[in-house]
């Protein structure tokens, strides 16, 4: 908990970039005093890992340094490629117990360890003879390797935090009672669904697919390197096979008789659509699980954010082929600025979302 502060800087240091926020809590508010971002070089991370600390600490202090500030700590969060996070359902087991029994149960869940690992969990539903957690897990070694990259910067890393927490803390500062939501965070080396509301937290599942896949194909079909597939990704978008905007598309028949149309090109459009079929699979059947397990709740509301979020027509793609209603996750509803020019970048859900995190704990 950081009340006694001032002010606290909070980092999502993400695979392609790096956003920090600055805020300070009010009586009754959260206001944003500051904040930035800055991409990060292609070889700053190797499957997720830190790949040369120094790089990334370089980045770091370039970055605060065009903030205008150097914080003395920050909360932070291990990128989610990093982390297993499992929902299980632990039979014989009461929540008394939980602690002692966690450490050897988890070795079944793990692609290591459980000794090399930091275990955490959030309780879903207790019960008089099991209980449903949420399996949080990180091996040790990468937790310490963002010591030592905040030890070298001479910051004090005061919260490490789990990003799924953070993106729901966004709607819990709106509403401590929010109704059940589903947040699909697209981000660039993969995606995230989270499920919960004011009570708890009921899912939470990693995707493989994220904007690196998008770039990927275009960077083989179109025989570019990165920079100018980035490029290309974002001016074209998902739908620049149709050749309209989507203003110019009059209804959801017109638009899939062009998708058919495209199916057996094996163009970099062709091939990009299907990408986003991957997605809209594993998202439908991450929502098929909770439905089938928590036959009582209905999601309310759905949102969107993450970098890849913002690729041109796969809202709309997401929203047609899994059949729900998505609504862009602003984070700066209910937050204080001077400068109303800062409020207008998805991007900062994460940062924001831990931020809010540790003012509501």
């Amino acid at each position: 908990m950081l009340f006694f502060r001032k002010s606290f800087t909070v980092l999502d240091i993400g695979a392609s970039h790096v956003k920090a926020v600055r805020l300070k809590r009010g009586k009754n508010s959260v206001r944003l005093l500051n904040q930035g971002s800055a991409r990060l070089p292609e070889d700053t991370f190797d499957n997720g890992e830190i790949e040369d600390i120094s790089v990334l600490a370089s980045e770091l202090e370039y970055l605060f340094s065009e903030m205008g500030y150097k914080p003395s700590s920050v909360v932070t969060s291990v990128p989610n490629k990093n982390l297993v996070i499992r929902n299980i359902e632990l039979p014989g087991v009461v929540a008394d117990e939980l602690d002692n029994t966690l450490q050897w149960e988890a070795d079944e869940y793990l692609p290591y360890p459980a000794e090399d690992a930091v275990l955490d969990y959030i309780m879903v539903e207790e019960g008089t003879e099991r209980v449903n957690i949420i399996l949080v897990a990180s091996q040790a070694h990468l937790l310490n390797s963002y010591q030592e990259l905040f030890g070298r910067l001479n910051w004090n890393l005061s919260v490490v935090n789990v990003q799924p927490l953070g993106l729901l803390s966004i709607l819990e500062n709106r509403n401590s009672e929010f109704p059940t939501s589903a947040v699909i965070d697209l981000g660039a080396s993969g995606s995230r669904i989270i499920i919960g509301d004011g009570e708890g937290v009921y899912l939470f599942r990693t995707l493989d697919i994220g904007g690196q896949n998008f770039t990927e194909v275009i960077m083989e079909k179109n025989s570019v390197g990165l920079q100018e597939a980035e490029q290309y990704k974002y001016e074209n978008g998902l739908l620049t096979a149709l050749k309209q905007s989507e203003e110019e598309l009059e209804d959801d028949a017109d638009l899939e008789a062009d998708l058919l149309n495209l199916s057996d090109e094996g163009t970099v459009e062709e091939v990009m659509l299907s990408t986003a079929d991957d997605l809209v699979y594993e998202i439908s059947r991450s929502l098929d699980y909770f439905f089938r397990n928590n036959p009582n709740h209905e999601i309310e509301n759905y949102y969107l954010t993450g970098g890849c979020s913002l690729l041109k027509g796969l809202k709309e793609y997401l929203e047609q082929e899994a059949e729900i209603s998505l609504e862009y996750l602003d984070p700066f509803t209910e937050l204080e600025t001077e400068n109303q020019d800062q409020l207008n970048d998805i991007q900062y859900s994460v940062a924001l979302g831990l931020g809010f995190s540790e003012v509501l704990s």
